[in-house]
């Protein structure tokens, strides 16, 4: 079977091994047009070589006397291709999209006033997220930092802290699945659609070609099947597939959930300057899940920004604006204590400047926790 031509609403697209088949194809839409009296947008048509790197090609392709532009980039059904099918590619032109689809939560955000965390997480799955999975079921196989950037953008958003908060501590804090995971439940929900569709149809004949080609070739299939292992020739009931989407989508979120608990406890930052921001963090968050603080409706916005930043070690205190002053981190102190550095223990636990409010908090703590004069220093720090 050879397929030379794809054809959808008022797009078409040829199909060619070779230059000079190409150019055969190009002839033949040329003469057709030509009887039908119909012209070819020269502007909008283009040709484009899927490639290694090392190969290109020099042919100069015409139809009916008008040369057409060889091209890197093309969007097809709203998806960018790239001629070395490089998906991070598309993936940062869907990220483009889903950049301006977060405008418009963050507009509906503003005009109400702020929303609850489960609003806000049902409105992100209902106009962010969709923009983002589009075409995820082909591209993504791999974790980009291109779609990272924006998921993390929504959480920032959210918890009210600026652009230099470590993305461990607004997703640790958020509790969100990871990208990575939710790309894969697309990509497995394809899968079983198209295993599951009658033989006879195009799409299966080449989902057939593709998984035979596993062994011999790095394709989305074989992509696939290295992490989880899928027969063609089974036919999965339902619960199968349910069985299956959720132990991948697990699995890939404990990986993600490991990395995270990595970075919270590296001693260095991840770009291997300076020690790292989650220094305090570490020491009261070792579980990623939503904190109380963030699904609390009572809350409001301001405060939960002021404790965010509190707990992601991006407050205005010393030992944070020192770094922009050039203030070795020992030397960043309290403008209210003598040789203390201003971090969060000390504002927390022994700065005179807030002594009269560490009282009430403390008497209120005691109230709910009775044991709470019991703990260590340290443990209260934690527990507060």
């Amino acid at each position: 079977m050879i397929i030379n031509h794809l054809l959808y609403a008022d797009d078409l697209i040829l199909i060619a091994e070779t230059e000079s088949d190409l150019q055969i194809l190009l002839d033949i839409l040329g003469s057709w047009c030509t009887s039908n009296k119909m012209t070819i947008n020269t502007n909008k048509s283009k040709i484009m070589h899927f490639r290694n790197k090392n190969v290109k090609t020099n042919y100069r392709f015409t139809c009916n006397n008008n040369e057409l532009e060889c091209v890197t980039e093309y969007r097809y059904l709203g998806l960018v291709l790239s001629e070395f099918l490089d998906y991070s590619v598309t993936a940062k032109y869907v990220a483009k999209s889903a950049t301006r689809a977060l405008g418009l939560l963050i507009s509906k955000f503003k005009s109400l006033g702020g929303m609850p965390y489960n609003i806000y997480t049902k409105l992100y799955d209902s106009i962010v997220w969709p923009t983002i999975s589009y075409g995820a079921a082909i591209w993504g196989t791999q974790d980009y930092a291109s779609i990272n950037a924006v998921h993390h953008r929504v959480c920032r958003f959210y918890l009210g802290v600026g652009k230099y908060t470590p993305n461990a501590g607004i997703t640790g804090d958020m509790g969100w699945l990871s990208p990575y995971a939710r790309q894969w439940k697309s990509i497995l929900t394809n899968w079983f659609r198209l295993n599951s569709m009658d033989n006879n149809r195009i799409n299966y004949k080449v989902f057939k070609w593709s998984y035979i080609k596993i062994h011999h070739t790095n394709n989305w299939h074989h992509k696939i099947c290295m992490k989880v292992p899928l027969d063609i020739s089974y036919s999965y009931s339902t619960s199968e597939r349910k069985y299956i989407t959720n132990n991948c989508i697990d699995d890939l979120f404990n990986d993600y959930k490991a990395v995270w608990l990595n970075n919270i406890n590296r001693e260095q930052a991840a770009h291997g300057r300076g020690g790292n921001k989650l220094r305090t963090y570490k020491l009261f968050k070792q579980t990623y899940n939503t904190e109380s603080y963030v699904n609390n409706i009572i809350i409001p916005r301001s405060h939960r920004s002021a404790f965010a930043k509190f707990r992601c070690v991006v407050a205005p205190l010393k030992i944070e604006t020192g770094r922009y002053q050039g203030i070795v981190p020992n030397e960043r102190f309290c403008f209210n204590c003598i040789n203390q550095v201003e971090d969060e223990y000390h504002v927390l636990m022994s700065c005179n400047l807030y002594e009269d409010i560490r009282e009430k908090l403390f008497t209120k703590i005691f109230e709910i926790n009775p044991d709470f004069s019991e703990y260590s220093d340290d443990n209260k720090f934690c527990y507060i």
